[in-house]
């Protein structure tokens, strides 16, 4: 048979058949339809025939890169600071007769936290503390700037849960359980620690209990003999 040049339906029908049998090869599709086997390679790859074996494959997934530390940035301080430092209350509104407003605070915005200063930046609260916490060989903090900024919003979270509370625009179940469990607040009783000087010490509690004994040795042997320190005792007579 002739080797010619193939219409384009008949390409279609030869790559049909190639896609459905993986064991058919570029020189039976050849030898069938009358061409040459580097005229159907050529195909294959131009066209990009795929058969069916090779659509039935799962990609295998890349192996995920180590995991690496988050990275510090000089601008983390500024806006530790800044996120903080918006303000926290809606004040009442002015008015004709007071134009700059009483300043009464009739609303609370968003409470600032650590966690979600965190979450805006990519790491968790506790990266935030490593890097407040961090210390150089030399003893001092390894980011002094982010240590400042850390203690700073800190103050913020006080001050903005204060005038809240005071305001009452926080319920207080909330403001308890913020003062105690993010500020750090505690309900302390102040107790009086007794003096160590006013206890006797070992040794003088020795002397004592050797006096005491001593002390009652003696009385007991004057109680035989009937005669007992510091008491005049009468002992009878014949004469009576």
């Amino acid at each position: 048979m002739a080797k010619s040049a193939l219409s384009a339906k008949r390409w279609l029908a030869a790559r049909e058949e190639w896609e459905a049998d993986e064991r058919l090869s570029a020189a039976h599709i050849a030898e069938k339809y009358g061409t040459t086997w580097r005229a159907v390679k050529g195909r294959i790859h131009s066209e990009k025939w795929t058969r069916r074996i090779h659509k039935q494959l799962v990609p295998i997934p890349k192996p995920r890169p180590p995991w690496r530390p988050p990275v510090f940035r000089e601008e983390f301080a500024d806006q530790l600071v800044e996120y903080f430092s918006k303000p926290a209350f809606i004040y009442a509104e002015a008015t004709a007769d007071n134009p700059k407003g009483n300043g009464t605070i009739i609303g609370a915005k968003d409470f600032p936290t650590l966690t979600e200063f965190a979450c805006m930046i990519g790491v968790t609260r506790e990266t935030l503390h490593d890097w407040a916490t961090a210390k150089s060989p030399n003893g001092q903090p390894r980011f002094a700037a982010f240590s400042y900024a850390y203690k700073k919003a800190r103050d913020y979270q006080e001050t903005i849960l204060v005038k809240g509370g005071l305001a009452s625009v926080f319920q207080p179940a909330f403001a308890i359980f913020t003062a105690k469990n993010i500020i750090g607040w505690r309900n302390e009783v102040e107790v009086e620690k007794p003096d160590d000087d006013a206890y006797p010490t070992r040794e003088e509690l020795d002397r004592i209990y050797a006096k005491v004994t001593a002390g009652r040795k003696e009385w007991n042997e004057a109680a035989k003999n009937r005669v007992i320190p510091g008491v005049v005792s009468r002992v009878p007579t014949s004469d009576g």
